[in-house]
């Protein structure tokens, strides 16, 4: 995560990351993540298709990026995988 963050930090045009994340509230991970990145969800829905299942997929947008969430939404009816498509 703090390698991510270095990235994130350098670069200088709009940068959107997303993936499976493996990690899940609450989480060191995700409070690393989140000092660089906006997540476009704060309540998430789960994304994996356990019935015990959390959100660990996310996607994220840089802190200085004039990016607005509109909509997060999962598809969690899709059974392509076993991650839920976000």
């Amino acid at each position: 995560a703090k390698q991510i963050v270095n990235i994130v930090n350098q670069e200088k045009l709009p940068l959107i990351l997303a993936g499976d994340w493996n990690a899940a509230l609450p989480s060191k991970t995700l409070d690393i993540m989140d000092s660089a990145l906006t997540r476009t969800c704060t309540n998430c829905p789960a994304t994996f298709s356990d019935e015990n299942s959390l959100a660990i997929d996310f996607i994220a947008y840089h802190k200085k990026s004039s990016f607005k969430v509109k909509n997060h939404v999962v598809l969690n009816q899709v059974t392509a995988s076993d991650h839920y498509p976000i």
